[in-house]
């Protein structure tokens, strides 16, 4: 008789707790849904504007031509890369971008790494 009336109590105590009145739904509002997306789109227009402008600089341009770096194959790539990949490469460019100012060493290993990085995309693409 006990389990009856605990399982009868625990039923309605379940049922009571799943029930739409007491569950709290948090949904975004659309206009926020959309300033995400919008922000989201522009952050990765952004990223790809960095990694194009930087394979347009006459530096990058010289050290491609020294590798055998077709750039314009590199530019398309950068167009139809992962958004993920696009903001990492930007995100080191942004990182060397004091460097390059001030004609460090460093800079070049990170335009090395980074046409590295587009050859090996290229390669992996076809």
């Amino acid at each position: 008789m006990r389990i009856r009336v605990l399982t009868t109590w625990l039923s309605i105590v379940a049922l009571v707790g799943a029930s739409p009145a007491w569950a709290k739904q948090q949904i975004a509002d659309p206009a926020v849904q959309q300033a995400a997306i919008a922000d989201k789109a522009n952050a990765d227009a952004a990223a790809r504007q960095t990694v194009t402008a930087v394979l347009q600089r006459s530096d990058v341009k010289e050290m491609a031509g020294k590798l055998g770096v077709d750039l314009k194959r590199a530019e398309s790539a950068v167009k139809t890369m992962p958004a993920d990949q696009v903001s990492d490469l930007a995100q080191q460019l942004l990182n060397a971008d004091p460097d390059l100012a001030g004609g460090n060493t460093t800079v070049t290993i990170s335009i090395t790494t980074l046409l590295l990085n587009i050859i090996i995309i290229l390669l992996v693409a076809d």
